[in-house]
């Protein structure tokens, strides 16, 4: 064998060797990161399980248990309180008479007469400070309410729609304004006893209270799951 052939002989020798060596550590090389890709994958599978068992909705997210409470919901209905009120509207009309008298008969001329009309407004209502949470069971998510009796919050003539008639005038004789003063609280007093009377009004109020109530508790993030029973 010449001396060139000799080294090409060689040459060619170490070139298969080296390419040997190079396949070899290739295949080493993906062996490593198949086996490293499915260890990283075990435990993400593992942490992915472990997070599933721990969140309630298997969302793999852990949600915190939301536990409601009596101060919870009174902070909810709060903003309700100028909501659960209704208005009850009427008309006045009145008449005062003053006159002098002998001997138990009225004196002529001496009369003073006078008749008067308004509009007014009953507003009534629940007080929201009063209402009872008997229960609130967070595992069956239901809250038992006692609404407070309603009330009547203000009863206040329209002062704009008073009107004033003075059917006689007697320079002998006048009327006061106490005594106007103190016949408009007569007819409000007769009013408000008019306005208890009617059980379909107070009927309306504590259902437009309970309704509002439940509106405001079902909105909430808090008790938006939760059924609200009226007891």
């Amino acid at each position: 064998m010449s001396k060139v052939k000799k080294i090409i002989f060689i040459a060619a020798g170490v070139l298969i060797m080296a390419a040997a060596i190079i396949i070899t550590a290739v295949i080493a090389v993906n062996v490593t990161n198949k086996k490293n890709e499915e260890a990283a994958a075990a435990v993400l599978s593992r942490a992915l399980e472990e997070n599933a068992r721990q969140s309630p909705d298997n969302s793999g997210i852990v949600k915190e248990e939301i536990i409601l409470d009596k101060d919870t919901l009174e902070e909810i209905i709060k903003p309700a309180a100028e909501l659960v009120t209704m208005k009850y509207y009427y008309t006045n009309a009145a008449e005062i008479e003053n006159y002098k008298t002998i001997f138990d008969l009225k004196v002529p001329l001496t009369t003073d007469h006078v008749v008067f009309k308004y509009d007014g407004v009953i507003l009534a209502g629940v007080d929201l400070n009063e209402i009872v949470f008997d229960n609130i069971d967070n595992e069956s998510k239901k809250i038992y309410i006692t609404m407070p009796m309603p009330e009547v919050i203000s009863n206040d003539p329209d002062l704009s729609s008073f009107s004033y008639y003075n059917v006689k005038d007697s320079i002998f004789t006048s009327i006061s304004p106490s005594e106007i003063t103190g016949k408009l609280d007569e007819l409000k007093r007769t009013q408000e006893a008019e306005c208890w009377a009617k059980k379909d009004f107070w009927d309306s109020v504590v259902k437009n209270a309970e309704d509002v109530v439940e509106r405001f508790i079902k909105v909430s993030e808090e008790a938006k799951d939760y059924d609200v029973i009226f007891e």
